[in-house]
This record gives structure tokens, C-alpha cells and sequence, in this order.
């Protein structure tokens, strides 16, 4: 198993990454801490300076776990199920770019989380989940040609009304049937949809490669009404062997990626 920490290029305001501020310094934090790897804010592959991203990552021993992809979405709206054929080709372009970016970096994770969109960028909800599955297709078809996994997010309503429910997602993965395509998860997620996180982690933990760690609000999970003891008794019993991914604010706290990884490790520890 590993951990991860997420991170960005410091240049934009990022609510979900735990060490913030300039990549590499916070890479070289991580790894003073404890992780493993970092998780990579992404939306263009010029976001980051990758030669000196690569020296750093030699440098500390560290690993790229996945790619997070939102701000396709967020920032540049481009939507994988658009009813506008040149808006979801962009959105499929840059995927496949940045499915590039995750070989090079050694096969990370592809996450498709919100730059999924919202039905309402389609015609009609029909309209929407038939373009979104065949962009889907089509991105997890390159990324496989790479040895690059898709993880597709069951996120929450508030940030996309697709696939934020774990039936209708293991549908989508069923239909799509490709070999390097998988579900993963976030506790805040799961909270926020009223999900027993416990009994959820205790059933899926074996077959999903990363879940996100994270209270609600991204708060701590040291700070958190959520029972992280319970949900990872449950993930230590499944079988899981991923990456637990930090995905916290800090809320100029320049502690809180130590201290929130100390904590679940040694509730993993247990």
C-alpha cells in the first residue's frame, strides 16, 4: 500500500491539495513526512515544468499515484458529454494528452472525477450519458495502448449529477468493458451521499486501486465527524492494497499533511 499526497503548481488557488505551494518544494515535503507519491492537479500538460518535476521525483524516491483532471472541467469547461462535438473532442484531446504525461511519469492513475461535467452540457440527460460513455471508450482504448488506468470517481451530486451513485458507475464500467478501467473513491464522497462508509469500503476495498482520504468540507481526518478507525478496520479487511490519497485543505495549517498522515497510519497500524 501507499500514500500520496496532492499537490499543484502552486500558481492557482487549489482547496484539495494538502501540501500546498511550488511542486517540487512540496514534493520534498511529502517525502520528509512520510508519503510514498503525489497526486498531480492537472489540466494542461504545461502546468508543470517536467524535467524538474522528474529530477525531483528521482531525488526523494517519490512516485506520481495518479493525475487529477478537474479543471478541464472547473476552469476550461470542457465536457466529456457535451452536446457540442468540438467542445467534447477538445475534452477527449486533453485527456489523451495528459494519459501521455501519466506513461511518462511511469503509468499513473488517469482520474476522471469532475471533468465528467453535468448533464445539463448535453441536450438532454439521454443525450449526455450516451456521448460521456463513448468519450469514455475512447480515452480508456489510448490510455490501455499507454499501460495507463482510467479511475473513474464516484464523486458526489454537488459536483457532477452523473455517476455519483456506485450502481449506475458499475453499470457504466460493465458497458464500457475495458481492461484498465476502474472505480475508485473518496470518503468525503461517500459521506456526503449518506453512504455507510464502513459496510461500502468493507465490500469494494479489494477492487478499487485508490480511495481519497478526506473529511467533510476537506477538513483533516484527525477533525472529522467521519470514523476513519471503522472505515479502515473495514478497507484493512477487504483486501486493499492501493494508495490512500490525502485530499485536504490545509487551511494554513502547515502541519496538517504530517499530522493527518501519522494519523491514519497508525490507525492502519493497528
Amino acid at each position: 500500500m501507499k500514500y500520496s499526497a496532492i499537490i499543484s503548481n502552486g500558481k492557482y488557488p487549489c482547496g484539495t491539495a494538502i501540501i500546498p505551494g511550488e511542486a517540487c518544494a512540496a514534493i520534498r515535503k511529502a517525502a520528509e513526512f512520510g508519503y510514498d507519491g503525489v497526486q498531480l492537479t492537472i489540466a494542461s500538460p504545461d502546468d508543470y515544468n517536467w524535467s524538474t518535476l522528474k529530477n525531483t521525483l528521482k531525488e526523494t524516491g517519490l512516485t506520481v499515484t495518479a493525475l487529477a483532471t478537474g479543471r478541464i472541467y472547473s476552469v476550461e469547461h470542457l465536457s466529456m458529454g457535451s452536446s457540442d462535438p468540438a467542445n467534447r473532442a477538445a475534452s477527449i484531446k486533453r485527456l489523451c494528452q495528459l494519459a501521455d504525461i501519466a506513461a511518462d511519469l511511469g503509468g499513473a492513475g488517469l482520474i476522471i472525477g469532475a471533468c465528467r461535467g453535468n448533464t445539463r452540457d448535453a441536450l438532454n440527460s439521454k443525450t449526455y450519458f450516451s456521448n460521456f460513455e463513448n468519450s469514455l471508450k475512447q480515452v480508456c482504448v489510448y490510455a490501455e495502448s499507454l499501460g495507463v488506468p482510467v479511475l473513474m470517481e464516484l464523486i458526489e451530486h454537488l459536483e457532477s449529477d452523473a455517476y455519483y451513485k456506485i450502481e449506475p458507475l458499475l453499470e457504466l464500467l460493465a458497458k464500457v468493458n475495458a481492461p484498465n478501467l476502474f472505480m475508485y473513491m473518496d470518503t468525503m464522497h461517500l459521506h456526503n451521499e449518506g453512504e455507510n462508509i464502513t459496510e461500502v469500503l468493507k465490500k469494494w476495498g479489494a477492487k478499487i486501486p485508490q480511495l481519497d482520504i478526506s473529511g467533510e468540507n476537506r477538513l483533516p481526518p484527525n477533525s472529522s465527524v467521519i470514523n476513519f478507525a471503522s472505515a479502515l478496520t473495514a478497507l484493512k479487511e477487504s483486501g486493499f492494497d492501493g494508495v490512500l490519497t490525502f485530499e485536504i485543505n490545509p487551511h494554513s495549517q502547515p502541519e496538517v499533511a504530517k499530522e493527518s498522515l501519522l494519523f491514519i497510519k497508525n490507525l492502519w497500524e493497528q
